[in-house]
């Protein structure tokens, strides 16, 4: 009874100083906060340029280390589409070098998947060595960067949504919570059949778009992380609407190229 005390005192201790470490650990997290709405505002008034393509690009990604990949591929077969990704999620793939600056890797049963040191300079010298190329689908992309996607995909964990989750290093967070207005889609994984899904949706719609389109898909994270996964992707609903939606999104885009 005594060692059970103990431990129980040990256990309350520990939990107490993980509290602590928290705690002390805000102020790193607002410096972050204070980075990524510096980084957007240089986006907005155009002193860190952004340029659009003329072939339509499409964003899949969250500000948490969410599990991608699977959501991808699945939209690159969807369009029929050359995805983009970023090299340390790579397993199992042959590289092959297209005149030293940009890299393509050939997926035995998924076509081709891309991948460049500098992302404009690459996609430029995939699109004009491709022109038929009917879209760019780029993995682990949502925050700003230096191109402007015509749609943005939002991946969301129905166990920790984004609204729950805190900026890094306090949480997982790297990214703002009004910064999921931009998403066009919204993909909530893990979600169990049975949930009450306008109840979902209803929180949800406090931090998004109006227009935002909101899916929900009952693979989890292993599944998503599978490299078989190809088109097991089990909507719970709406599966149908799901693609023409996209598609209306790209015919309504119409990025002006630069």
């Amino acid at each position: 009874m005594v060692l059970y005390r103990e431990l129980v005192l040990h256990l309350i201790n520990f939990t107490a100083m993980i509290s602590v470490f928290k705690y002390l650990l805000w102020p790193l997290a607002w410096c972050n906060g204070l980075r990524i709405l510096l980084r957007n505002r240089l986006f907005d008034l155009q002193i860190w340029k952004s340029v659009e393509f003329e072939i339509p690009v499409i964003f899949v990604g969250s500000f948490s280390p969410q599990p991608t990949l699977g959501i991808t591929r699945y939209m690159s077969e969807l369009l029929g589409a050359t995805v983009h990704i970023k090299q340390r999620s790579l397993s199992g793939y042959r590289m092959k070098t297209v005149k030293g600056e940009a890299f393509y890797y050939d997926l035995v049963d998924h076509g081709t998947i891309f991948i460049a040191k500098h992302k404009i300079l690459g996609l430029s010298e995939w699109i004009q060595l491709h022109p038929e190329t009917p879209a760019i689908v780029m993995d682990q992309e949502f925050s700003r960067i230096e191109i402007r996607p015509s749609i943005s995909i939002y991946i969301s964990d129905f166990n920790n949504p984004f609204y729950k989750d805190n900026l890094w290093p306090v949480g997982t967070r790297n990214g703002l919570i009004r910064e999921v207005l931009d998403a066009d889609v919204v993909i909530i994984f893990g979600t169990p059949p049975k949930s009450n899904l306008d109840d979902i949706v209803a929180e949800h719609r406090l931090y998004l778009a109006p227009q935002t389109k909101v899916y929900f898909i009952s693979n989890t994270r292993e599944q998503l992380q599978a490299d078989n996964l190809g088109d097991k992707i089990e909507f719970i609903t709406d599966r149908d609407n799901f693609a023409p939606l996209i598609k209306n999104l790209l015919l309504n885009a119409n990025p002006d190229s630069e």
